[in-house]
């Protein structure tokens, strides 16, 4: 069973605390924590659903070591991918231990997709996490802090043959019909929220850069989701921390190179 670590949000700016909700497969709900005191940082959003990934009907099959024909990574194998704090480029450190997961030898089975599911609102504070969720057979995760302070997921997953291709259809698919979408506010309220999905040229066999804006003062967030073969990198960030997007591009283009 896939076991989800939460990283803390952000808050309010001032004294007024105005939250997005959304139904993403990101997690479990995040208490939001001291925001940046510039007048022209956003507020942050938080999410309220549970982890499909606690619920899910995907189970463990037993190890599956990495190679071999048909064979999936397991999470073993995964975490010696992700990067160090010796290895990380200049700037970046882990966030506090790096909070590292991975779900050892075990592989599960590719549950009932829930990202098609969720509908529009489930991209409202969508994670590394909760992207690599469906038809994912194992996987590890790392928590780091990028030069300006901001908090940023780490995932490198791993899929049984051809369900990394599908699992990059699946989100393009889910993102382009929600280009522009209502997001409810934990005030009661809602905010317009606009859902782009570029490439970053060159980079894995194929790649998705989801950058998800609201209107108004709430946080801006992005994710990055990096096909090699089988294997997936993604990584997620927001202007909480310092009023700025992290820049996933740069990191991911230097993680990409320990992933085999």
């Amino acid at each position: 069973m896939s076991k989800l670590r939460i990283p803390a949000a952000t808050g309010a700016v001032l004294a007024t605390v105005v939250l997005l909700s959304g139904c993403s497969s990101s997690g479990k709900p995040t208490p939001p924590v001291a925001a940046p005191t510039q007048s022209t940082a956003p507020t942050s959003a938080a999410s309220s659903s549970a982890d499909p990934s606690d619920s899910a009907s995907a189970s463990a099959t037993g190890s599956s070591a990495a190679g071999g024909s048909g064979a999936v990574t397991n999470g073993t194998a995964l975490k010696a991918m992700l990067p160090t704090a010796a290895t990380l480029p200049s700037g970046w450190t882990l966030a506090g231990d790096g909070g590292e997961f991975d779900t050892g030898a075990n592989i599960m089975d590719p549950g009932t997709p829930q990202l098609p599911q969720n509908g529009c609102k489930g991209w409202t504070n969508q994670n590394a996490n909760g992207l690599s969720i469906d038809y994912r057979g194992a996987y590890a995760s790392l928590n780091l802090n990028d030069p300006n302070k901001g908090n940023v997921d780490v995932v490198i997953a791993a899929y049984h043959p051809g369900d990394a291709a599908k699992l990059l259809a699946e989100i393009r698919t889910s993102a382009d019909g929600c280009k522009s979408y209502q997001s409810d506010t934990l005030s009661g309220g809602q905010t317009q929220m606009t859902l782009t999905d570029t490439t970053v040229a060159g980079l894995g066999d194929e790649n998705a850069f989801l950058k998800n804006v609201p209107q108004g003062q709430f946080v801006s967030q992005e994710n990055l989701v990096v096909r090699l073969g089988d294997k997936v990198l993604l990584l997620d960030g927001s202007d909480a921390a310092a009023g700025q997007l992290p820049d996933l591009t740069s990191l991911a283009q230097s993680l990409v190179k320990n992933i085999q």
